[in-house]
């Protein structure tokens, strides 16, 4: 590996202990992959999780060279008892983000705890390089921002972050970026998809794909930021995708040759009525209709996203059997607030957390009182509840209307449009 002049001073200390340590890592991760050189990396986001020991050792001295931002944590820290995580084990997951944080704030680390980034200020430009961590943000940043991101772990990305550098392996390179799939409609127009339907589309799609880049045709409309995020999400949870094309929207999808670089497609996915029905019994994984708790933010919901909760709520009540978890970034929290929209929510009965995972990440078995139904608008969210909880937490999937009339009205009332 050809490494700089700056980076070679990286790597034996002159930089400082820490620096030494990141540009260690980076250059191991490097050879592993035979990449030819390191590049240079303008953004970061960084799951937390590290063991403390390394943390200490590679913040020594040092400070991130990039904009650099944090994931969400498993549970609001400042909610914890009013979402219901039991006290062991809330005080055993601050107490080690205590010992966490002081290395994160010596480093510079941005103290957002989101999985949208790109709703916090942390946007990257087509052609940047950057390192996240959290699939669903790869997806975005890959595919409709045009960037540069490997899928890799917290280490990699707070390696980044530290060194400002990344190895040039082979999913950076403009050719790796290059459709493999083409995805095709069958017997439906995707402009006539609502949102938990493109959810649905992507979760399908991603279980077929696997690995492989998608290229998606037959969109005549330009969607919008939050319908782009439920397509592109799910692709990560049945699949491990780290892009897709949407033809006519997406920076590298201006035609259906240039998304596949002027090669043919390797296969061809056609998703019809049935595949979608497919998609929808794997996300609907009880036939019971009473739904114990709502969850809707994952990822963290847009402010578009948000007025549309509140809307849904007006003059309405949550039962006090049943509960509403709206999840999102402090930023997104502050805005709606200013807005009236967290007031809309609190008066309904749905308690709005911050700065947390309310799907993948929360802990379903340290709940006070355990739910055995929960029902969400998103497919990511519905299809790792199933998986983290081994199958003890069911969910039901829909819109966030369905959501919403259930845990007010008390029974499942979901739309089941495709099922024959």
């Amino acid at each position: 590996m050809i490494l700089t002049k700056e980076e070679e001073q990286m790597l034996n200390g002159e930089c400082g202990p820490g620096v030494a340590k990141a540009m260690d890592m980076i250059v191991k991760w490097g050879e592993v992959y035979d990449a030819p050189k390191l590049v240079e990396v303008t953004s970061t986001h960084t799951l937390l999780g590290e063991p403390v020991e390394w943390l200490r050792d590679v913040s020594e001295g040092a400070k991130v060279r990039t904009l650099s931002t944090l994931h969400v944590v498993n549970f609001d820290y400042e909610r914890w008892e009013e979402q219901g995580i039991q006290r062991s084990e809330a005080e055993q997951q601050k107490e080690y983000t205590g010992k966490c944080m002081p290395y994160y704030e010596s480093l510079g680390l941005i103290k957002s705890f989101s999985c949208g980034p790109y709703l916090i200020g942390n946007v990257p430009r087509q052609g940047d390089y950057i390192n996240w961590s959290g699939s669903s943000g790869v997806l975005l940043a890959n595919s409709l921002f045009g960037a540069r991101c490997p899928r890799v772990g917290a280490s990699g990305s707070l390696a980044s972050a530290v060194t400002g550098r990344a190895p040039l392996v082979a999913e950076l390179t403009p050719a790796s970026r290059h459709g493999k799939v083409l995805v095709e409609p069958d017997g439906f127009d995707p402009d006539s998809l609502t949102k938990e339907d493109i959810g649905l589309y992507g979760y399908y799609v991603g279980g077929v794909a696997g690995e492989k880049t998608c290229v998606f045709t037959g969109f005549g409309r330009r969607l919008s930021v939050e319908e782009v995020k439920f397509l592109a999400s799910p692709l990560g949870v049945s699949g491990s995708s780290t892009m897709l094309h949407i033809v006519g929207l997406t920076p590298e999808a201006p035609t259906v040759e240039a998304a596949f670089g002027n090669k043919p497609p390797e296969a061809t996915i056609r998703v019809g009525k049935h595949e979608m029905n497919l998609a929808w019994i794997s996300l609907n994984t009880t036939e019971s209709r009473d739904v114990d708790l709502v969850t809707l933010g994952c990822p963290h919901l847009s402010i578009t996203e948000l007025r549309e909760v509140a809307r849904l709520l007006e003059g309405r009540r949550v039962l006090d059997s049943k509960r509403l978890w709206i999840s999102c970034g402090f930023e997104m929290y502050n805005l709606a607030r200013r807005m009236g929209y967290i007031d809309t929510i609190e008066r309904a009965g749905g308690t709005v957390l911050t700065g947390c995972c309310a799907g993948p990440l929360t802990p379903w078995d340290k709940l006070v009182d355990p739910v055995a139904v929960v029902g969400t608008n998103s497919a990511r969210a519905a299809a790792y509840i199933n998986m983290v909880s081994g199958g003890k937490v069911k969910t039901r999937y829909g819109s966030a209307a369905d959501c919403i009339d259930s845990i007010v009205g008390g029974k499942w009332h979901g739309r089941e449009r495709w099922v024959p």
